[in-house]
């Protein structure tokens, strides 16, 4: 196992879910069985549907090792994978795309979820199948699959939201390039037009819950990066970091992008295309954008993208691909050095799957340490868990014992009384409040009852106000010893203070939806399950036409 950084947040969010489904009780705003069960509403603002993919992943195999196994390989394959396809459908030679795809692989941009389980590398992994059906926006044969880019980028929509803005960005550079030298040009308008339709219908649980909730409430924001240049990137010398491109990709960017420039007119409009957006994104990840003077004029940038290096992984899925392209275009011209550059780049694989195995076995070594968590920060009670106890609630059987044992005071998304900047944000410290509010307080029982609704029970020795371990937002509903409580007090992260008497006490706890926010569900929904059903049927009778 490996505990990175994010993984306890994570964790937290697919036990949630595994235990919605294993229990047939579902809550789709309120986190019931993960994070405490403080009621937390975290699911539909991050990656619902894959948030209930993982959840059904974790409930099948059982085991938090099998789980982080299986989503590790998935990841490494699915990235490769991506960047294959993607240079073989620009028409690479097979064994550069394959290389391409490795090196994307062993990349930091995708290795950090199996490292620090950094979610990023989730919306990563899908930006070249997006890409497969966007470069036909430099095609002028008007053959834009809107089924297939419609699906694409509905399930990023549905997975990351902040590789979602940045493929959008890309997706704009590729259709205005696309579109000032399209000879039909209404016709690509449509059909892309009709793409983002089918991405919208497909995604309208996300918007629905993110307007529910962001129009009622005012939210948390994740830590914000002050030093925000100190997270951007730097060519080096050294093995890749996640501050660091390394040698390998540091000399690879540099000779593609060399090469497009001395031989542009002599390359292919996609290598052209791929290049250039590839030095863009490249430039954004990069301390040359200046992001400490940038973030003071634009405070959001140190919560909304915190790490500027999260845009290498954009940057090195299109300059791999152009890569291929490249070295494509130098086997057809019989280039003498065409062998030599092959070797290097299955040398630079070597390196970067060498790096890789390098960092991954260190993480493993921690596992079997005194201190098997390999990031301790924000973990609560660290000195009162041994490490015994962690590596054993981790390989059990019973999930909760994982997320119960090593519990960590993420507050994101917690309500607050009003917008909280980066500043204030330092000053209120709500780890600290997260722990003292939320994990500390043992002594409530907490159970999921019917139709997602959590109940707490406590005993209370004399009449008094205290403040309950769980969160209320603008559409929660609590129950008091039978009574419906309305305009609760809170404090700073949303904790309800309610007035207790003396001896038994309950609490129910639910979420109540707008009308609006329930039907966006099920339309949703019903329409992922009309577009597969459609998808499915015509492939059968194209595959029968065609035979």
């Amino acid at each position: 196992m490996v505990l990175g950084s994010d993984s306890i947040f994570h964790f937290n969010r697919f036990f949630d879910t595994a235990e919605q489904i294993a229990n047939k009780n579902f809550n789709y705003f309120q986190a019931n069985y993960g994070f405490q069960q403080a009621g937390r509403i975290i699911t539909p603002l991050y990656g619902p549907f894959v948030s209930y993919l993982m959840g059904l992943l974790l409930m099948l195999l059982g085991s938090w090792l099998k789980f982080q196994l299986a989503v590790d390989l998935l990841i490494l394959v699915t990235a490769a994978y991506g960047v294959y396809s993607l240079s073989k459908r620009l028409h690479s030679n097979q064994d550069f795309a394959i290389i391409s795809g490795i090196l994307f692989m062993t990349s930091i941009s995708i290795t950090g979820w199996v490292l620090n389980q950094h979610f990023t590398s989730f919306g990563l992994v899908l930006i070249p199948y997006i890409l497969k059906y966007a470069v036909d926006f430099l095609d002028d044969t008007n053959k834009v699959n809107i089924i297939g880019l419609g699906i694409s980028m509905a399930l990023l929509i549905q997975t990351h939201f902040l590789s979602v803005i940045f493929t959008t960005i890309a997706l704009l550079f590729l259709f205005i390039i696309g579109f000032i030298s399209s000879t039909k040009k209404i016709a690509l308008l449509v059909r892309v037009f009709a793409a983002a339709l089918l991405a919208f219908i497909l995604t309208l649980n996300v918007w629905g819950g993110l307007f529910e909730v962001y129009s009622g409430n005012h939210l948390l924001s994740t830590w914000p990066t002050m030093n925000i240049d100190a997270a951007a990137i730097k060519l080096s010398f050294q093995s890749e970091t996640e501050t660091q491109l390394g040698i390998v990709l540091s000399v690879l960017f540099l000779a593609q992008i060399i090469y497009t420039i001395i031989h542009f007119k002599q390359t292919s409009k996609n290598n052209q295309v791929f290049t250039l957006i590839g030095i863009f994104f490249l430039v954004l990840s990069s301390r040359l954008m200046l992001w400490n003077a940038l973030s003071k004029s634009i405070p959001q940038l140190t919560t909304l993208l915190q790490f500027p290096s999260r845009m290498r992984g954009v940057a090195a899925i299109f300059l791999l691909v152009a890569l291929s392209i490249s070295c494509t275009e130098l086997l057809n011209k019989h280039n003498s050095f065409i062998s030599g550059i092959r070797g290097s780049l299955i040398l630079g694989i070597c390196f970067t799957t060498f790096n890789a195995y390098v960092n991954v076995s260190d993480l493993a070594s921690i596992w079997h340490s005194d201190q098997p968590i390999s990031a301790t920060n924000a973990i609560t009670n660290q000195k009162k868990i041994s490490a015994d106890k962690v590596r054993r609630a981790f390989r059990s059987n019973n999930l909760s014992d994982g997320v119960k044992t090593v519990e960590k005071s993420t507050p994101d998304y917690l309500p607050t009384y009003t917008r909280i900047d980066a500043q204030h944000y330092l000053k209120m410290h709500p780890y600290s409040l997260v722990e003292k509010n939320i994990i500390n307080k043992k002594q409530f029982n907490k159970q999921v009852i019917n139709n997602g609704t959590l109940k707490l029970t406590w005993h209370s020795h004399n009449n008094k106000s205290v403040y309950l371990p769980i969160v209320t937002y603008q559409h929660s509903q609590v129950k008091l010893n039978g009574i419906t409580t309305t305009h609760l007090k809170t404090n700073a992260i949303g904790n309800p203070l309610v007035f207790a008497k003396r001896g038994t006490n309950t609490v129910l706890l639910n979420y109540q939806m707008s009308a609006l926010t329930h039907d966006s569900i099920i339309l949703s929904i019903c329409a992922w399950i009309l577009t597969l059903i459609s998808t499915v049927i015509f492939k059968i009778r194209f595959h029968k036409h065609s035979s």
